[in-house]
Formats: C-alpha cells, sequence, structure tokens
C-alpha cells in the first residue's frame, strides 16, 4: 500500500495524476491493498499490526502529529535544491551543513531527556520542538538569496536539529504512552507506517506545487521582462561583450548571452518556489503550534519514571 502510495506520489504530477491508467492503477492497488491488509489483521489470532491501537485516542493524535511533523520536514529536499541548484554546493560542504544538523539533533536529545525525567509537560516540550522548527523555517526564509555565503546556514541548520531532537522524544513518549504493554509492537508499527505516510504526503504536495509555481514564476518575469525592453536588452548586452570580450565570436556570444539570461531565469525561479514552500510550511506550523495549546489530550499529559533497586 505505501509503494503504491509513493509511486503516486513521485510519479503522479509528470503523468497528470488520475489522467493516467497507470495511476488509477496505483491507486486501485493502494486502497485494495490497505482493504486487505486491514480484513487481514482483523481476522488473524495474533495479528501483526492489532487495530485496536486505533481506539486509544492519545495514539491517533500522536499519530497525526508524526504524519503531520515528516511532512513539514520534507523541507529538507527543498532546502538541498537551494543549495545545489543556486547556490551550487558541491557534496563535501553539502557534508558540512548535514554535520551542522546531526550535531543539533544530538543536542536536542541530550537536552530534551533531561526535561523528560524531570517531569516536564510533553505538550511544552512539543511546543518548543515546532517552535523551533518554525524559527529554523522563517529563518531559512529570510536568508534565501542568490548569492548568499554558506556559512550563514550552519546556525539555522543545527537550530533544525534542535527542533528535530526536542520533537522526536515527546512525540513518541505520547504516541505510545497510553497503549497498554501488549499492544506496543504494534503501536510501533503504526507510527511507522503513519511517518512514511507523512513523507509520501511531503512528496505529493512538492510534486505540485514545484511545476505550478515555476510556471507561475516563468510566466510572471515573462511578462515583466519582454525581449527587446530596455532592460533586457542592457543584460543581454552587457553579458554579449562579457563574452566578446574573453575571445568569442558576435554570434557565439549572442547566443552564449541568451543561454546565461535563461539560466539566470531558472536560478531565479527556483529561489522563488524555495521561498514560497518555506513561507506555506511556516504558516502551517503557526496553525499547529495554536492547536497544540487547545488540543485537549495533551493537557497535562506528562511522562513519570520511578527508580527501582537492581
Amino acid at each position: 500500500m505505501l509503494l503504491s502510495l509513493a509511486y503516486l506520489a513521485s510519479y503522479g504530477q509528470q503523468q497528470y495524476w488520475l489522467e493516467s491508467p497507470t495511476m488509477w492503477g496505483a491507486l486501485g492497488l493502494a486502497v485494495l491493498g490497505g482493504a486487505a491488509f486491514a480484513w487481514r489483521q482483523g481476522n488473524l489470532k495474533r495479528p501483526y499490526i492489532h487495530l485496536g491501537v486505533f481506539r486509544h485516542r492519545n495514539f491517533c493524535v500522536g499519530l497525526a502529529l508524526f504524519c503531520v511533523f515528516y511532512f513539514f520536514r520534507g523541507t529538507t529536499s527543498i532546502a538541498s535544491a537551494y543549495f545545489t541548484g543556486v547556490l551550487h554546493v558541491d557534496a563535501r560542504q553539502m557534508v558540512g551543513l548535514q554535520a551542522a544538523t546531526l550535531a543539533g539533533i544530538v543536542l536536542g536529545v541530550s537536552v530534551v531527556v533531561r526535561f523528560v525525567l524531570l517531569g516536564t509537560p510533553l505538550r511544552r516540550l512539543l511546543g518548543v520542538g515546532f517552535g523551533l522548527l518554525l524559527t529554523h523555517h522563517v529563518w531559512m526564509y529570510l536568508l534565501f538569496g542568490p548569492a548568499q555565503g554558506l556559512a550563514v546556514f550552519l546556525l539555522p541548520m543545527l537550530l533544525q536539529g534542535l527542533a528535530v531532537g526536542f520533537v522526536m522524544i515527546p512525540l513518541a513518549l505520547f504516541t505510545m504512552g497510553g497503549l497498554p504493554p501488549q499492544l506496543a509492537s504494534a503501536g510501533t508499527f503504526a507510527a511507522v507506517a503513519f511517518r512514511n505516510l507523512g513523507f509520501v504526503g511531503s512528496l505529493a504536495v512538492t510534486s505540485v506545487l514545484q511545476p505550478y509555481w515555476r510556471t507561475a514564476q516563468l510566466d510572471r518575469f515573462r511578462a515583466d521582462l519582454l525581449p527587446g525592453t530596455s532592460e533586457v536588452a542592457a543584460r543581454v548586452q552587457g553579458l554579449q561583450q562579457t563574452l566578446q570580450g574573453k575571445g568569442l565570436a558576435l554570434e557565439t556570444a549572442q547566443r552564449g548571452a541568451a543561454s546565461l539570461l535563461a539560466r539566470t531565469l531558472e536560478t531565479q525561479t527556483l529561489l522563488r518556489y524555495c521561498l514560497n514552500y518555506f513561507g506555506l510550511v511556516s504558516l502551517g506550523l503557526i496553525a499547529l503550534l495554536v492547536v497544540l495549546l487547545v488540543l485537549p489530550p495533551l493537557h497535562r499529559q506528562a511522562v513519570t519514571f520511578q527508580s527501582r533497586p537492581l
């Protein structure tokens, strides 16, 4: 089922979604597979995933938060596209950014475990974690530009890892804490499935929004910068003179100038797409924080640990 949904999310836009028989087949396979799996698990004596886990309200809320959290985490691929497509970052430099994120995760987990042991309410920890994630997205939104230095992104990437560490532990404890011990393994498998579902949803949304925003941005640029206008003519003339100064013939320099202008337009389009998506996710995180403040199952939720002699 998940593989069919992943295929649908990854290739649906390329094949015009349900206008393609292949996409209908993938959707039908996902629906039939999910129904068959639910029927099979409901009739097994020892099911792989006991469907009784979905009778627990806090567990269902936790699954929804897992799904939303990994949906928002899909911006990682958008940031990578910005680094490689706009800033032209190589693999070695990307390792440095990923190392900053990893360091933030380690730091976040280390700090949040201490707060959990002190009995801090999980709702408060989740609020801090999602607040840090919101700060990361707003910070990245403000930093996005065509000529940024890579060093300025180290702290936002560290903050992203810190947010992940602050969210993962409390969210896992909240989701699994209300289940009886005999349903713990089923709850774990269900949480992993919903995590993947959130990631698949992120793939689907990005595959739809990227070409839509790209086309809209290109149309806007073409409307504002029509060939023959003074701004475009001056830009092309400057590029052409630069290329001619490097020894290229007039005709070759003209083609090269047009190619460079088109490449600049593509870069600006990708940059605008990154800005739009991060802005949209920031609004979603604000809405999620508001929901966390009023969500009844999270109120007064805390985890306590009792020391026992060895």
